[in-house]
């Protein structure tokens, strides 16, 4: 099940609250430790914590690649 961003300022959905992981198989506290080195290192350049204009461009970029890589485990 595919989430569809909804970019707030502030907020910032990883792990089982991005996405609905069945209960027998778990996986979201994996799947949430990934986003945060992925996110890691796509905020990594930042110096300006506090630009929420140039946070969302790289939030876009999180997304993506989050959407790329559970296409992947789901087939």
């Amino acid at each position: 099940m595919g989430a569809t961003p909804h970019l707030t300022p502030g907020a910032l959905l990883i792990g089982d609250a991005l996405n609905m992981r069945h209960a027998i198989i778990g996986g979201g506290m994996t799947v949430a430790l990934s986003d945060v080195v992925i996110l890691r290192d796509l905020l990594r350049p930042l110096h300006d914590l506090f630009d929420a204009s140039t946070i969302s461009k790289y939030l876009k970029s999180f997304y993506t690649l989050w959407n790329v890589r559970n296409k992947k485990v789901v087939r």
